[in-house]
């Protein structure tokens, strides 16, 4: 593994891994670009993507990535995405519940090699 270089602060990238039941995807996907949209606006986003397919019993299954500047961007992105979250009446952990997702989040630091 390489050390992070001096004076060169590593982003933070979140990868998020969903299982979806088939009958929630519309659902999920609207839910999830709703974030995704308010993600983009917030300063120090690097970059975003989604990944899909499926399993064998049908379910889709869903990986994200974002990429945040620093540490200062990734944890001003946090409370602002609450906020805006709060304000749109969008309760995320209520709603994947809701659509029976499961979730499982990292948070990890990224640096070249």
């Amino acid at each position: 593994m390489t050390a992070r270089q001096p004076n060169r602060p590593a982003q933070k990238v979140v990868i998020d891994r969903f299982v979806v039941p088939r009958g929630s995807r519309a659902s999920f996907v609207e839910a999830s670009g709703t974030v995704q949209n308010i993600l983009k606006g917030v300063p120090g986003f690097v970059e975003g993507y989604v990944y899909e397919t499926s399993n064998e019993n049908g379910d889709c299954l869903f990986a994200t990535t974002v990429v945040w500047k620093d540490e200062g961007a990734f944890e001003l992105a946090k409370e602002l995405v609450a906020q805006k979250l709060r304000e749109l009446g969008l309760n995320t952990a209520e709603k994947m519940r809701e659509l029976n997702v499961q979730i499982d989040r990292g948070v990890y630091e990224r640096t070249p090699f």
